[in-house]
């Protein structure tokens, strides 16, 4: 339950924060920031991806 309070409070935080930030960045920051965001994401599904390939198919490891 420790955790659930520490994400709660993070999300909070992050969504009282938005609108000063938002207003920080600008709309190009802001465009900057989802292709970042999304990039980051990619790579990281990617990574799980080869993770799980590796466990299906031990040759793969090398």
């Amino acid at each position: 339950m420790g955790y659930g309070v520490v994400i709660a409070l993070a999300t909070l935080v992050c969504f009282s924060l938005a609108r000063p930030i938002a207003r920080v960045l600008g709309q190009t920051g802001i465009n900057v920031m989802t292709r970042l965001m999304g990039l980051i994401l990619a790579a990281l599904s990617v990574e799980v991806m080869a993770a799980g390939l590796v466990k299906l198919f031990p040759a793969l490891a090398g």
